[in-house]
């Protein structure tokens, strides 16, 4: 039964995960420019390993107004100073975002695991 449950919760999260970070309908995408690359050593992939993340200036689609968008999730893509990277506005939120590098790989990862949590129960009856 816990099987079940596990799997259905990561099927679950990796729905809300693809739909939270597509680009939502009314939104403007528009590029920024990476002012530094930040890192920090991984949770997740090893005590030596590290990820990294943009600190991103970019001017306001909307209001012309320059700001900076901080990071909130870092990943194993590395970043140089004075490229460009993607962005978008979402009007309904009023927020700015980067968009996910690689939604479909990363969500059929999830997709796999819960799948297999559910099969794996329903062979082990």
């Amino acid at each position: 039964m816990a099987g079940y449950l596990i799997g259905l919760g990561i099927l679950a999260f990796a729905t809300w995960r693809l739909r939270s970070h597509r680009t939502p309908p009314g939104a403007v995408e528009f590029t920024g420019t990476v002012l530094e690359e930040l890192s920090r050593r991984s949770t997740q992939t090893g005590r030596n390993s590290r990820t990294y993340a943009p600190r991103v200036a970019y001017r306001h689609p909307l209001t012309g107004v320059e700001a900076v968008l901080e990071p909130t999730r870092f990943g194993q893509h590395r970043f140089t100073a004075g490229e460009s990277t993607a962005l978008v506005y979402d009007p309904a939120r009023d927020r700015v975002f980067r968009p996910l590098d690689r939604p479909v790989r990363e969500t059929t990862v999830l997709v796999l695991l819960g799948v297999g949590f559910i099969v794996a129960q329903l062979l082990a009856r």
